[in-house]
């Protein structure tokens, strides 16, 4: 009577564990299916046309691609960028990864796509030089009017922080830079896609808060060097501050 009470009790406990393995196996499939459901796997003489960032893919959809920089080449992560990912009307290379995406009162998209290898512990596998951030501005009453900012953030080598939120109808860029010293800004960029104003901060070793205006200054005509040099003019001002109040000078 033990041996068949045992019997019987192992042959439910393994009949449980069975289903409850099955189920597992069940959530997995559907986590795969899922996945490959949001990444679409270009065909060869599809991917060897995409030479140029904005070239229209071969398919039905006519989306425009953004793809991995052709000077990029790691065979260690190629299945970590070979894939495409579709956002926004378009096809993005799985080599960027969506850092931040943001509607505006406008209706407009605004993203930022970092390299994938920019998370902490993302790869073993780093590039010979920093590749851009992009920041990406899309229209959100044209399905095929969207434009690529390459120099408008800084890369991750600057140990820098972006982040996005509304303005009007327009959008914020913040960024803090870390370091000894603090030091961020916010650029205000209107629904025509100018920069109304430029706001910087510094608190550390320089402390000043400024804000600049601005008319007519497209977003096209601006680069993250133009921050830098309102750091370094703001910093030679707050030395000579400094040098009249009898403080030491960085």
């Amino acid at each position: 009577l033990f041996i068949r009470n045992l019997f019987s009790f192992n042959y439910k406990f393994m009949k449980n564990v069975f289903y409850i393995l099955i189920s597992i196996a069940f959530i997995v499939l559907a986590i795969i299916f899922i996945s490959k459901k949001n990444s679409i796997k270009l065909d060869n003489n599809t991917h060897k046309k995409l030479i140029l960032a904005t070239q229209k893919v071969k398919s039905n959809d006519k989306y425009d691609t953004i793809i991995t920089p052709k000077d990029y080449d790691c065979k260690e992560d190629f299945h970590r960028y070979s894939n495409y990912q579709k956002r926004f009307n378009l096809y993005i290379s799985t080599f960027y990864e969506i850092d931040e995406a943001i509607k505006t009162p406008n209706n407009d998209s605004i993203a930022i796509l970092r390299p994938y290898y920019s998370t902490l512990g993302a790869t073993n596998c780093l590039p010979n030089r920093e590749y851009e951030w992009l920041l990406l501005a899309k229209k959100d009453n044209d399905e095929a009017k969207y434009k690529i900012y390459k120099q408008v953030l800084y890369s991750v080598g600057y140990h820098s922080v972006h982040s996005l939120s509304t303005y009007e109808n327009g959008f914020i860029i913040n960024v803090d830079m870390s370091g000894n010293n603090y030091f961020g800004s916010k650029i205000y960029v209107n629904s025509q896609y100018c920069i109304d104003s430029i706001h910087i901060e510094s608190w550390g070793h320089h402390q000043y808060e400024k804000t600049y205006k601005y008319k007519n200054f497209s977003l096209d005509n601006f680069t993250y060097h133009h921050i830098d040099n309102l750091r370094k003019k703001n910093d030679k001002m707050d030395n000579i501050r400094r040098k009249k109040e009898g403080l030491p000078i960085l």
